[in-house]
């Protein structure tokens, strides 16, 4: 992970937690400042009717005509750093 260039490893990282792992894909991303990250997140593959989007990606997705259910929120996680379930905006 520290050359940056993981396409040489072949092999997925492991971290012990959620927030981990996003730091750890934010530190070898493309991206230098996090307003500029473009990640998404969906519930499941089976499931993706509903994205949750950085705020990076709102414009793309008003081009492509995406309807927003709610306002950006960060995301939440439990002590250990693991993401809480996703839940609809109410």
């Amino acid at each position: 992970m520290t050359s940056g260039f993981l396409e040489r490893a072949k092999l997925p990282l492991v971290m012990d937690s959620d927030r981990e792992a996003i730091a750890a894909a934010v530190t070898v991303g493309q991206s230098r400042a996090p307003e500029d990250l473009r990640s998404l997140r969906v519930r499941d593959t089976s499931h993706v009717g509903d994205l949750w989007i950085s705020p990076a990606l709102e414009s793309e997705a008003r081009r492509r005509g995406l309807d927003f259910l709610g306002a950006p929120r960060p995301l939440r996680f439990d002590r250990q750093g693991n993401l809480l379930g996703i839940a609809r905006p109410v």
